[in-house]
């Protein structure tokens, strides 16, 4: 258990940096956007590649941290596995229920 403990820490610290270092780049992203389109006459060209910069940094960012989730749930023991399950389950259910006609 000390050893998942401590690899489980490892693994949110760095998910944690690459969030932040992807949350900065979409900000830069907006940042470039917001700037070029209030140019007086923005070019077609310049407002599509912001566009495409800042959907590629908003993809990124949200893909972020996939990798981490399955290495975490790599490293759960059968039980664990059992009990994430059945939170995961809890909370999809609670938060997804089909509202009341």
């Amino acid at each position: 258990m000390p050893g998942q403990i401590q690899r489980e820490s490892q693994i949110k610290d760095e998910m944690a940096m690459h969030t932040i270092e992807d949350d900065r780049a979409l900000q830069h992203a907006y940042d470039k956007y917001e700037k070029d389109a209030a140019t007086a006459h923005p070019t077609l060209a310049t407002i599509k590649g912001d566009i495409i910069r800042v959907g590629k940094a908003e993809m990124r960012l949200g893909w972020e941290m996939v990798p981490y989730h399955l290495q975490g749930y790599a490293l759960l023991n059968p039980a664990q596995k059992a009990t994430y399950t059945q939170l995961a389950t809890k909370t999809w259910a609670q938060h997804h229920r089909t509202p009341d006609k």
